[in-house]
């Protein structure tokens, strides 16, 4: 059996993806392929995910002209003084808009640290300051009776 080249696989899987995009099944896709049913699924979650990210930068750059364009269809109407107030407040929506898709104001991230503090904990906390408190008069007391 020969081996198929790099060409063949990509025409295989391009067929596997036309079956799955016209709806067939990934049993009836390995039945009508012959390829196995592992290989079939597997194929098409990859070449979903594929198109699905292209398809996210495809509108993220086509949203991201658009936004280009308003933005210097407003600037021109401001340097000739049309609607300078509107045009501002608009071009301030269009920076907002142009910051949340391209993920600059995401919220900072804090990483905490939470301590949960039991009884046990209060029981030697106070021990200790008992322990200081008592530390102190001692120390006070031999200091007034070396003067």
């Amino acid at each position: 059996m020969a081996r198929r080249t790099e060409a063949q696989f990509a025409e295989q899987r391009a067929a596997v993806y036309e079956h799955r995009v016209r709806g067939l099944s990934y049993r009836a896709i390995s039945a009508a392929t012959n390829i196995p049913l592992s290989t079939v699924v597997s194929w098409c979650k990859k070449l979903t995910a594929a198109r699905v990210q292209e398809s996210q930068e495809e509108l993220l750059a086509y949203e991201l002209e658009r936004l280009d364009l308003w933005q210097s269809r407003l600037e021109a109407q401001a340097e000739e003084g049309k609607q300078v107030a509107r045009n501002t407040e608009v071009l301030l929506r269009l920076s907002e808009r142009r910051a949340k898709l391209l993920g600059m104001d995401q919220p900072e991230r804090i990483e905490a640290t939470v301590h949960e503090i039991t009884q046990e904990d209060l029981a030697i906390a106070e021990l200790v300051r008992d322990a200081q408190a008592a530390a102190a008069l001692e120390e006070q007391r031999i200091r007034d009776g070396a003067a």
